[in-house]
């Protein structure tokens, strides 16, 4: 149920649903059939990803926005665009006027592929369905007809108009007569305001710490099928349009010897627009200062037997601080990493070094397009960080936060005598695992 009642007298409606992890917003101009195509889509894919946990679907993307609007120059019933603002995909969509509830068959037809090919552009752009994903998502819509099956039982066009009449009042202002009485507010504070302030409460996150297990998860936790989809958040830092066009291909480290000024930790992308707006794009996020810690950071060191100068840059989010709060909530964290194969240390010690020296580096941004040269700034912009988190590669347990760290064709160092250590069973569980 929403938070609040909304009367929709409003010029434009706003229509809200997480759905595994992605937090859908669609604003709709307040008219017909605006309003009805942003219920249909968000009923179809709610419908059509309603097992989506127990086929292992994630959402990639923390948010989605949907933009429907009445325009006189769109194609019938409605034409469509995926487009990307500061990194995030979002879906423009131009309504044609027609009547959502006197509609002939033809047009029914015609409107349920539009919605079938809208739908279909918005799970390739939101959710990742495995290293199989083709066979995937054959089986689902070409052997199991799902979307169109999920567009003709969630539809809100003519059946709403066959329960409610053809004009239905869907505005609160509809039901109001000359005849009403107003009855004046008397309580001084919203009805569930003392819920709202004890999760608003500061000192609720030490109150009830976050602490990592061990072993298997409990049976509850496990159980896909005991899921709430209000109750799974996609946890994203990361563009992903932007990462895959910007290509991570190294990392750099500056700093200037005597001086205790914080040194500069800069990943190198082949694409210096796409870093830039990188950069640009944390920077809306975080502001200059990361003060809360929001970005996660980890170099993990040793991950590789044969050569012992080997690290791992690894950049995604912590959790936020409601996650101690929310025990039953389920979390999806985005990463991307990048592996360093040094034939000496002497740079990132150095780097660290400077670092503990300062108790703070920089986050920036370089491009090296053609590998040739040395590699440049991609912008001027810096994002301060305290927190680094400095691992070795053997500490490293499944439970670990930094564990996503870890690849399974891996052969980490591990010191003599260390028979037990963490990784090995994070190794074990990741090679058990499917790769779906």
């Amino acid at each position: 149920m929403p938070d609040t009642a909304d009367p929709c007298d409003t010029r434009t409606v706003a229509l809200s649903s997480r759905i595994l992890g992605c937090q859908f917003i669609v604003s709709c101009q307040n008219i017909p059939p605006c309003v009805d195509l942003g219920e249909s889509l968000l009923a179809a894919i709610e419908a059509l990803l309603a097992t989506g946990a127990t086929e292992r679907v994630i959402a990639h993307e923390p948010t989605f926005k949907i933009d429907i609007s009445a325009s006189e120059f769109a194609e019938r019933p409605f034409g469509f665009k995926v487009l990307e603002q500061d990194g995030r995909p979002q879906l423009s969509i131009r309504c044609a006027t027609f009547h959502p509830h006197q509609l002939t068959l033809d047009e029914q037809r015609t409107l349920k592929q539009k919605m079938f090919e809208a739908t279909a552009q918005i799970l390739a752009h939101v959710y990742y369905w495995g290293e199989d994903s083709d066979q995937r998502l054959a089986a689902l819509f070409d052997e199991g007809h799902a979307l169109e099956r999920s567009i003709d039982f969630t539809t809100s066009f003519v059946t709403i108009g066959n329960i409610l009449g053809y004009e239905p009042r869907t505005v609160f202002s509809a039901w109001s007569t000359p005849s009403n009485v107003e009855y004046a507010l008397t309580r001084e504070e919203e009805w569930d305001a003392a819920s709202r302030r004890a999760r608003s409460d500061p000192t609720a996150r030490d109150k009830a710490a976050s602490s990592y297990g061990e072993g298997e998860p409990p049976e509850e936790l496990r159980d896909p099928e005991r899921i709430v989809h209000s109750n799974m958040h996609t946890i994203s830092l990361i563009r992903t349009p932007l990462w895959e066009r910007a290509g991570w291909s190294g990392t750099m480290f500056l700093h200037i010897p005597g001086e205790n000024l914080p040194p500069i930790l800069a990943p190198i992308f082949k694409d210096a627009e796409a870093a830039r707006q990188i950069l640009e794009g944390l920077r809306a996020d975080l502001g200059e200062i990361d003060e809360k810690d929001r970005l996660r950071v980890s170099i993990i060191r040793g991950i590789d037997r044969l050569n012992p100068y080997a690290y791992r840059v690894v950049i995604g989010s912590n959790l936020p601080p409601e996650t101690a709060r929310d025990p039953g909530s389920y979390w999806v964290m985005v990463l991307r990493s990048n592996t360093m194969t040094p034939t000496s240390g002497v740079n990132l010690s150095r780097f660290l070094d400077s670092y503990r020296s300062a108790g703070s580096y920089m986050l920036a941004a370089a491009a090296w397009p053609k590998g040739q040269g040395a590699p440049m700034p991609a912008s001027d912009a810096r994002i301060l960080k305290r927190e680094l988190n400095i691992r070795e590669a053997w500490q490293i347990s499944r439970h670990d936060p930094d564990a996503m760290g870890i690849r399974d064709d891996d052969d980490p160092i591990i010191p003599t005598g260390e028979d037990r250590a963490p990784v090995l069973g994070l190794l074990e569980w990741m090679r058990a695992r499917p790769h779906s």
